[in-house]
């Protein structure tokens, strides 16, 4: 198969981005294997693969969403503040995955890699680092989850902490859930 030209691949990352905001997730998951079919260790493909794996788990495909994620890096040779960003949140969705199949030990490790590449991204790149999804703030909130299914209550209070102290970063749910745990 020959890949696709720079226009062709680029529109389909338009496409792909567009839909992934409009939270038109089979969308997102067409344009992202589109593209992955023609790209191969790039930074696109790697932003596909990210993109990809969150929709899918957000679809309620959580087998999916892991194989994507799992299956796809970014070089150390390639790292620039968007695939910083976007390692962050592949952690983050890894985590998630995990966290939905109760692997919570799992879950936990990649959120607290996801928050320590994102605080890479604000050192590297403080405003890519504040116009994106703060995975700091999430990998905490869902850290404490965690250690709280763990039955790890002791390590769970500083994570909710920061939540409470930060909680503009957060849904008015989980704030609250936060606040109650403690």
């Amino acid at each position: 198969m020959l890949g696709l030209s720079y226009a062709e691949n680029k529109n389909l990352s338009a496409q792909m981005i567009s839909s992934y905001k409009s939270a038109f997730y089979p969308g997102v998951v067409r344009f992202a294997e589109e593209i992955l079919r023609s790209e191969k260790n790039s930074i696109a493909s790697f932003r596909a693969s990210v993109y990809e794996g969150e929709s899918l788990f957000r679809m309620g495909r959580t087998e999916d969403a892991l194989s994507v994620l799992e299956s796809h890096q970014m070089n150390a040779d390639s790292l620039n503040p968007e695939s910083i960003q976007l390692n962050s949140a592949r952690f983050f969705w890894l985590g998630r995955g995990y966290f939905a199949q109760k692997k919570f030990s799992k879950a936990q490790n990649c959120f607290f890699s996801s928050a320590s590449i994102f605080r890479e991204l604000t050192q590297t790149d403080k405003k890519l680092a504040e116009n994106s999804t703060d995975y700091y703030a999430l990998s905490m909130l869902f850290g404490a989850k965690c250690f709280i299914e763990e039955k790890n209550y002791k390590n769970a209070v500083p994570l909710y902490e920061y939540v409470i102290s930060n909680g503009s970063k957060f849904s008015l749910e989980d704030y609250e859930d936060s606040a109650l745990a403690l």
